[in-house]
């Protein structure tokens, strides 16, 4: 994101500094107006090139304080993360058949719900999100509280400098 903002920089400054480019980046073609600028031109620039700089360094303040999300699924190839996955969804589906609910079973309902679970570092969970709904409110509430029963998980690895593990994952109520 840095290397953007940065490149958006250059191509202001240019722009401020030398006129407008084409996008093949080649200079504009030039026009009867071209002259010399003048020094209040030059101050006014310049002044504008702080400004724009400015902006950009609160703008990559403001990202970098953001919490680092990782995403991963069923397909994760990180040994670590896959690690990860596979004793998290030991865990979920333990709590699962314990806590299936006893309306889902009367009803003998079934269905597929597609849920990110939200993990801190330390393994608490921070929140679920029904990203594909099974058809049922009772199954899609019933994922989502299994998730929060099922906490607290073990802290996340620690491969990359992340906040919060989010996991992705289908849940076959049946």
């Amino acid at each position: 994101m840095h290397r953007i903002l940065l490149a958006f920089l250059a191509l202001c400054v240019h722009h401020i500094w030398c006129g407008p480019v084409h996008a093949a980046g080649f200079p504009a073609e030039a026009t009867a107006e071209d002259r010399p600028l003048t020094a209040e031109e030059l101050k006014h620039r310049s002044e504008e090139i702080a400004r724009l700089s400015e902006e950009i360094s609160k703008n990559a303040a403001r990202l970098s304080e953001r919490p680092k999300r990782k995403f991963i699924s069923a397909n994760v190839r990180q040994p670590e993360y896959r690690a990860y996955l596979e004793r998290w969804k030991k865990k979920i589906e333990g709590v699962g058949n314990e806590h299936y609910p006893e309306e889902a079973r009367r009803l003998k309902l079934s269905g597929l719900v597609v849920v990110t679970v939200s993990i801190g570092r330390d393994g608490q969970f921070l929140g679920a999100e029904v990203v594909k709904s099974s058809g049922s409110k009772i199954l899609d509430d019933a994922a989502v509280a299994i998730s929060e029963l099922a906490s607290p998980f073990p802290p996340i690895p620690s491969v990359d400098d992340i906040d919060i593990l989010c996991i992705t994952r289908t849940w076959d109520f049946d």
